[in-house]
């Protein structure tokens, strides 16, 4: 989790700005949230994610987020219902 943190840290150090870069740094936060156990946080980065994505038409980086929720906050979505 060091390393997503580092990953994560390290966009923003960027300063990248735009639809893509939000969905980007929706996107990692909402995986560390999600091992972080922090399940209504991961939730709305997700969202968040997804909704920029889909903006941005970056259909691969949407199906990819999609997964990477299904897989990290699979049982955050089963706690939420």
């Amino acid at each position: 989790m060091v390393d997503a943190k580092n990953l994560a840290r390290r966009l923003e150090e960027t300063g990248a700005y735009g639809p893509v870069a939000a969905a980007r740094l929706a996107a990692i936060p909402a995986g560390i949230a999600a091992l972080e156990g922090k399940t209504k946080e991961s939730l709305v980065l997700y969202q968040q994610a997804l909704g920029g994505w889909r903006a941005t038409h970056s259909v691969y980086d949407e199906a990819m987020t999609g997964l990477d929720m299904a897989g990290m906050a699979a049982g955050a979505v089963d706690d939420a219902r």
